[in-house]
């Protein structure tokens, strides 16, 4: 799962695919680079890099969408969305959940956890 937001309503997610032509039109619009990308969204809510990476969200969802309607979002109904597959627990090998750790437990106690002798 990847990046999701909500705005003026409609949900948004990104799956981490960015092509270059992608990458040059973030570039054009908020003069971001890949690398500065995250940052520049999720950290300082930067405007340009947002309304690119909406543009592009928009289209790939097939909303016919031009720059110029970028400007009159309504940032107040923007939102981030929780990452739910970090709720989920991860199973393992063999599809049980995974053993939660003691936290009481201190070093040494068990024969793992013992150092062996040297």
């Amino acid at each position: 799962m990847g990046l999701r937001c909500v705005i003026e309503g409609k949900e948004y997610e990104y799956d981490g695919k960015l092509t270059v032509g992608d990458a040059m039109f973030i570039f054009d619009k908020a003069r971001i680079g890949v690398n500065d990308l995250n940052r520049a969204l999720i950290a300082e809510g930067n405007p340009y890099a947002l309304a690119a990476w909406l543009f592009l969200m928009k289209r790939r969802a097939g909303e016919a969408v031009r720059w110029e309607d970028m400007s009159k979002l309504d940032m107040a109904s923007f939102n981030w969305l929780p990452d739910e597959s970090a709720d989920a627990e991860e199973p393992t090998s063999e599809g049980e959940p995974a053993a939660e750790e003691n936290p009481t437990s201190t070093p040494g106690e068990n024969q793992n956890d013992a150092t062996p002798n040297t």
